[in-house]
């Protein structure tokens, strides 16, 4: 990694000016760095985590002012037309959202199309538009919502989306890094049972410190096997390659596995015990 310069668009009338304050490291960021996607465009300014304090806003602005925190997360911009922007998932967009770095700016919130890559938060300052910026309180300790603006919102998405925020499911996290460890404490707070799920014991003290009400190591079978039919989500956040079909034998019959690890090579997935 080296030093770049580079200068970021004009703000326009709905557009958000900001001095970037922090910004957190994802493994994302690392994937794009070493192009382990083979799809990195260079000159490349990683970070997607950004936290920061107003500096300017435009004249349509209506839920920022000056001295405001702000977090920008993934997504910088997207087509807000189609069936997705609609739903409120824009990171589905059907035209393709425009990611914090590293993707063609044709949506027209990210400055003019002219043919850079959008540029991340490792940098001094950003320009964002209003609705891809989120208000970050007053007195927040802001160094920790950093990391809330993708790792938290990757595990709070699908906890919410299968009924999880009120509480009374049970939830397994398998690999507990920081994603996991997040997962962990997210679903614990909305008050559900967690299962944390690793290779090893090492951070079974770790896991219950977050919230984690269970352990199961993964390569005991005994273990394994009397965690059968136990769960009913399981977030699955290694970005290694690993076997998931015994996390599948771990879900009762509604169950479901969201896969949350950003893996480089295909999943083997042995189907007949989807049928069973």
């Amino acid at each position: 990694m080296t030093p770049i310069s580079f200068t970021r668009h004009t703000p326009g009338d709905e557009d958000i000016s900001f001095d970037i304050k922090f910004c957190g490291m994802c493994h994302t960021d690392v994937h794009f760095v070493n192009n382990d996607l083979e799809n990195a465009v260079y000159p490349l300014c990683p970070g997607h985590e950004l936290i920061g304090t107003v500096t300017a806003v435009g004249s349509k602005v209506s839920n920022f002012k000056l001295g405001d925190n702000i977090g920008v997360g993934c997504l910088v911009d997207a087509c807000l037309e189609c069936g997705s922007c609609g739903e409120g998932y824009e990171q589905y967009c059907e035209k393709g959202m425009t990611m914090t770095y590293g993707y063609p700016k044709k949506h027209g919130r990210c400055g003019p199309d002219d043919g850079c890559m959008t540029m991340g938060g490792y940098s001094n300052k950003c320009v964002v538009h209003e609705k891809f910026g989120v208000k970050v309180p007053a007195g927040a300790d802001l160094p920790r919502i950093a990391p809330l603006l993708c790792a938290g919102v990757t595990v709070f998405e699908p906890l919410v989306a299968n009924g999880c925020k009120e509480g009374g499911k049970k939830i397994g996290i398998v690999g507990l890094g920081g994603l996991g460890m997040m997962g962990i404490k997210l679903a614990a707070a909305m008050g559900n049972a967690v299962t944390a799920i690793s290779t090893s014991s090492s951070k079974e003290a770790a896991a219950k410190a977050c919230g984690a009400t269970s352990f199961v190591v993964s390569s005991d079978a005994e273990a394994m096997k009397a965690a059968t039919g136990s769960l009913d989500l399981i977030l699955d956040t290694v970005a290694a390659q690993h076997e998931i079909g015994p996390l599948l034998d771990m879900l009762n019959a509604k169950g479901k596995l969201v896969l949350q690890g950003l893996l480089t090579k295909p999943v083997d997935l042995n189907t007949p015990p989807l049928l069973a």
